[in-house]
C-alpha cells in the first residue's frame, strides 16, 4: 500500500513537473539474474535505492539481483521521476537424483526448495511431471535439460541422458567349473559384468568362465540400463563309488559325494539306473557304462558288469541254538558267509551253526553275485525243573517248557516220558530230563538232584498219633551222644513217618515222643528205635550216604489207678535246699513197675526240677530219670500202701563230670495212720476251704505244690481252723502241719 501511495505521489509530482511514462518490466528478479526495465519517456537515468539488494544500469535500466530483499528503482527525466519496486528472490537448491534414465523406465528428481514447477526442454526425449520430478525415458541415445523453476524465473537445471534398454541376453547359462560358455546381446555399445566373479567371470566379449560352483548374475548394458541372466556353475562330480558288479535281476547302489546331479546309463539293455537314486539293476549279462552328470555336461563315468547269480541254496531254513544243519549249492567255487554270525555262523563247507535266537541271511557268493537263504535260529526250550519231597520219602520230579519229555536214568522212576514223575531213591541221584519243543523241535536238557542221603522210618503201632522224633549222633568209642535234628512226623500210608536228610556218616539213635501226650498218665512212652525207652540199650544206625531205615515200635504204658502219690526233684549240684542247688528242668522221668520192670508212664521236671506221679495204685515202683549221655541209677523200690500212699522227695542228682544220675536223700513218706499226732483234714478233695480238726493249740500250716513251691502259709487255732482254697487251681498239693510242740505231719490234698 505504501508503495502504491509513493508511486501515486510520484505520478502526481511528475504531472506537476513533467509527465513521465510508467516503468515497465518484471517486479521479481532472481539473485544473479539481470532483467531489463524500460520507460516510454526517453532521456532519463536509472538508479537503485539499495544497491546491496539490486543494481541497475543508469542508462540501460538493466536490473541485477544481488541479494534477497526489495529495492526501489527510480527513472528520472529532468526534475521529474517515476519509481518501481523490485523484489530479489534466491535461486532454487540444486536438483538431486540419478541423471540417467533408460527408455521405458523412470528416474525421480527432487529439489528441497518448494513452490517450483518441473519443465523438460526436450519432452520427446524425456518427459517430466510439472508437479513431481518423475522423469520418463522416451527416446534413447539423447540428452535434455530438466528445469525446476520458481516464480520470477528462478530455476535450477540438470542434464538427463536417456539410454536405450539392451535386448535379452542369449547363450548357454550353465557351465562346469574350469570350463567356459559365451553369452550374446544384439544391442551394441554395452559392457559385460558379473555379480560374483568368484563363481563366474565374464570378459568384454561375453565369454563366461566357471570359477567355483554356484550361481552368478551376468549383466550387459550401459549406465543403469542392463539386461541380466543367471549363470549356474556346476561342480565337476567326485569319483563314483560302489560296486562294479551287479547280479542279473539284482540291484546295487552307486553314489557320488557331489549332490545335485543325475544318473544315466549308456546301455539300458544291459543295466538300467535310477536317475536320482543311482541304483543299478542288472538286465542282461554283459558290461556297460554309468555316468553321473550335471547340466552343462559336467560328469564322471563308471563301468559296471552284469554277472549271473549262483543257483538256489538247498537245505533247511531252521536250526536250533547249539545245533548245526548243512546247506548246499550246485554252483561250484562259491564262498559261504553269514550276515549275522552272532546268530548263525557258517563254515567253508556250508555247515550252519545256531548261535543265538534270531534270523540271519546266509549267502553263497561267486563272481560277485550271491544266492541267499534266510535261516531262522530257534531258541532252545526254557526248561524249569523242580523236585518236591513228600511224606514217605518220595520225590515228585517236575519239568516244564516243552511238549515231550524224556527222563534218565529210568531206574526208580514211575514215568520216563511224563512231565511229572515220582522217585524214591535209596541213594542221592541226579536225574536228567530232555525237553523238546513241539513247534521248533528244539531240545535241551536239565538236571535235578534228589537226596537219598537220609535216615527214615515209621512209628508203630498204626494208632500212634503225631510225634516228634529226635536224631542223636552216637559215638561208640566213648559212648557220647550229640543231638543233631528233630522233626514232627507226617502221615504216610496211615502211619507216622520221619526222615532226616543230608546227615554226615556216623552212628545215630532215633527217639520218638508222641505230641499231645499227657505226662504222668497212661499212654505211649518216649521210645528209641527199634523199641526201648533207654538210650544205652537202643539200636543204633551206622549211616553212610545212602538211605538207612530205623522203625520205632512205641511202648504203651498202663498205670493202675489209686490214690498213691510220688514226687521228687532232679538237680545238678548239692542237695535240695542248699544255696548251690541247680534245678534241672525238662528231664524225662519214668515210673517203672518194680515187679515187672515195665515202664508205666513218664513225666518231665518243671523249671524248679520237680516231678510227680499221682493216682497210683498200691504197689511197688521205681523212679528212673532218663537223660541221653547219662547213665542212671534208678531209685530204690518205693512201696505205696494204705498206710503209706504219699512218697515225696525221691530226688536225683546229675553228675556232669561222671556222666551219671544217682538218687540222693530219698524220703519214703509218712505213715498217716501210725502217726502219734494225726489231725484230720476235710473235705478232701476240697472246693472252697479245708477244715483241720485234732489240733490243740496254735498250729503252723504250709500249702505247697508237688514241686515244692509254697502257695500259702500261716497259723490256725482249734476255733479258727479253716484254710481258704478258693484261689487255688485244681490239682494235687502237699499240706505240712507243725504243732506248737514241733510235731510235724504231711497230708496230700486234692483241690477240685
Amino acid at each position: 500500500m505504501r508503495q502504491i501511495i509513493l508511486t501515486l505521489s510520484s505520478i502526481l509530482l511528475s504531472f506537476s513537473l513533467f509527465a513521465i511514462a510508467p516503468i515497465t518490466g518484471t517486479h521479481v528478479i532472481c539473485i544473479g539474474i539481470t532483467l531489463p526495465l524500460s520507460d516510454a519517456t526517453t532521456g532519463g537515468t536509472w538508479s537503485s535505492s539499495n544497491t546491496a539488494i539490486a543494481t541497475v544500469g543508469s542508462g540501460t535500466g538493466m536490473v541485477t539481483g544481488i541479494s534477497a530483499g526489495t529495492a526501489t528503482i527510480t527513472y528520472t527525466v529532468g526534475a521529474s521521476y517515476v519509481t518501481y519496486t523490485e523484489t530479489i528472490t534466491p535461486l532454487p537448491a540444486p536438483i538431486t537424483g540419478i541423471p540417467t534414465v533408460c527408455v521405458g523406465s523412470t528416474t525421480l528428481l527432487s529439489d528441497v526448495t518448494s513452490g517450483g514447477i518441473w519443465i523438460s526442454m526436450a519432452p520427446a526425449s524425456a518427459s517430466v511431471g510439472t508437479g513431481v520430478g518423475l522423469v520418463s525415458g522416451i527416446a534413447g541415445y539423447d540428452t535434455t535439460s530438466i528445469y525446476y523453476t520458481l516464480p520470477g524465473a528462478c530455476w535450477s537445471r540438470i542434464t538427463i541422458t536417456v539410454n536405450p534398454m539392451p535386448s535379452a541376453i542369449t547363450g548357454t547359462t550353465s557351465v562346469c567349473v574350469g570350463s567356459a560358455t559365451t553369452l550374446f546381446d544384439v544391442t551394441s555399445g554395452g559392457t559385460w559384468a558379473s555379480s560374483t566373479p568368484a563363481v563366474a567371470s565374464v570378459d568384454v566379449t561375453g565369454i563366461v568362465a566357471g570359477i567355483g560352483s554356484g550361481i552368478a548374475t551376468i549383466s550387459y548394458g550401459s549406465g543403469t540400463c542392463f539386461s541380466t541372466v543367471i549363470v549356474t556353475v556346476n561342480p565337476i562330480p567326485t569319483l563314483i563309488t560302489g560296486s562294479s558288479i551287479v547280479c542279473l535281476g539284482a540291484t546295487t547302489p552307486l553314489s557320488d559325494a557331489t549332490p545335485g546331479g543325475f544318473w544315466i546309463t549308456t546301455g539300458p539293455a544291459t543295466a538300467i539306473v535310477g536317475s536320482s537314486s543311482g541304483i543299478v539293476t542288472g538286465v542282461a549279462l554283459g558290461s556297460t557304462s554309468i555316468s553321473y552328470s550335471f547340466p552343462g555336461g559336467c560328469g564322471v563315468g563308471w563301468n559296471i558288469t552284469v554277472n549271473a547269480i549262483p543257483s538256489s541254496i538247498v537245505g533247511s531254513s531252521n536250526v536250533c541254538v547249539g545245533n548245526a544243519i548243512p546247506l548246499t549249492d550246485i554252483t561250484i567255487s562259491g564262498i559261504w558267509s553269514s550276515s549275522n554270525p552272532a546268530v548263525a555262523g557258517i563254515d567253508l563247507t556250508g555247515l550252519v551253526s545256531g548261535v543265538s535266537a534270531g534270523t540271519a541271511i546266509i549267502s553263497y557268493s561267486g563272481s560277485g553275485c550271491a544266492a541267499t537263504k534266510i535261516i531262522t535260529v530257534n531258541p532252545l526250550p526254557t526248561i524249569t525243573t523242580s523236585s518236591t519231597h513228600s511224606c514217605g520219602g518220595a520225590y515228585t520230579l517236575t519239568a516244564s517248557g516243552g511238549s515231550t519229555y524224556s527222563w534218565s536214568p529210568a531206574s526208580g522212576l514211575t514215568c520216563t516220558t511224563c512231565s511229572t514223575s515220582f522217585s524214591n531213591p535209596m541213594a542221592t541221584t541226579t536225574y536228567t530230563v530232555t525237553v523238546t519243543d513241539g513247534t521248533t523241535s528244539c531240545s535241551d536238557t536239565a538236571s535235578v538232584m534228589v537226596d537219598g542221603n537220609r535216615i527214615s522210618g515209621y512209628l508203630s503201632p498204626s494208632g500212634v498219633g503225631s510225634a516228634k522224633v529226635w536224631l542223636i549222633q552216637f559215638n561208640p568209642s566213648d559212648s557220647t551222644l550229640t543231638a543233631q535234628d528233630s522233626m514232627i512226623t507226617c502221615t504216610s500210608g496211615g502211619s507216622q513217618y520221619f526222615e532226616f536228610d543230608d546227615k554226615a556218616s556216623g552212628s545215630y539213635l532215633v527217639k520218638a515222643f508222641v505230641v499231645g501226650g499227657v505226662p504222668g498218665s497212661s499212654g505211649y512212652i518216649p521210645t528209641y528205635g527199634l523199641s526201648t525207652p533207654h538210650w544205652d540199650s537202643a539200636n543204633s544206625i551206622v549211616h553212610s550216604s545212602a538211605t538207612d531205615t530205623m522203625h520205632i515200635n512205641m511202648i504203651y504204658g498202663t498205670v493202675p489207678s489209686g490214690t498213691g502219690f510220688i514226687s521228687g526233684f532232679v538237680v545238678s549240684g548239692a542237695g535240695k535246699g542248699t544255696s548251690t542247688e541247680v534245678p534241672l528242668p525238662n528231664v524225662l522221668v519214668y515210673l517203672i513197675d518194680a515187679t515187672t520192670n515195665n515202664i508205666l508212664t513218664y513225666t518231665h521236671t518243671d523249671l524248679s526240677g520237680a516231678y510227680s506221679f499221682s493216682g497210683l495204685a498200691n504197689g511197688t515202683y521205681i523212679i528212673y530219670p532218663e537223660v541221653y549221655k547219662y547213665y542212671t541209677t534208678p531209685s530204690a523200690v518205693l512201696t505205696l500202701s494204705t498206710f503209706t500212699d504219699t512218697i515225696i522227695y525221691v530226688n536225683f542228682k546229675q553228675h556232669t563230670t561222671l556222666g551219671t544220675i544217682t538218687p540222693f536223700l530219698i524220703t519214703t513218706g509218712i505213715n498217716q495212720g501210725a502217726s502219734i499226732w494225726s489231725p484230720s483234714v476235710f473235705p478232701n478233695p476240697a472246693k472252697d476251704e479245708l477244715n483241720i480238726s485234732g489240733i490243740t493249740g496254735v498250729t503252723n500250716y504250709k500249702l505247697e505244690s508237688v514241686t515244692g513251691v509254697t502257695l500259702q502259709d500261716g497259723n490256725i487255732e482249734p476255733l479258727n481252723n479253716s484254710i481258704p482254697m478258693h484261689n487255688i487251681i485244681p490239682g494235687i498239693y502237699i499240706l505240712e502241719l507243725t504243732s506248737k510242740d514241733g510235731d510235724r505231719n504231711i497230708v496230700r490234698v486234692v483241690k477240685e
